[in-house]
């Protein structure tokens, strides 16, 4: 399964794991408390994932301010073990 795999590192070499569709979920609810957030593998690689996320955190935001929030969970995966995301927000 390819949340498994290890994967050249881009910086510092070794390599990391690649992360799980549960792994990104629970980024992006540790830092949006209270979102109800769904997560989807794009292309079974582990690397390029949807994220949809809605909550009352959103209300009052653009549409980039909103997808700011989200980005800004995963960052620390981004270009490691994230190489894309596509981000769907709504505010409830």
């Amino acid at each position: 399964m390819p949340t498994c795999r290890e994967v050249p590192a881009d910086t510092g070499g070794g390599t990391y794991r690649m992360i799980s569709a549960d792994e990104v979920r629970q980024m992006v609810l540790q830092a949006l408390p209270g979102a109800v957030v769904s997560v989807r593998d794009l292309t079974g690689t582990g690397d390029h994932w949807e994220i949809s996320a809605e909550g009352p955190m959103f209300k009052g935001l653009t549409l980039i301010e909103q997808h700011r929030l989200v980005h800004a969970a995963v960052a620390s995966e981004m270009d490691r073990r994230i190489h894309a995301i596509q981000v769907r927000t709504r505010a409830v």
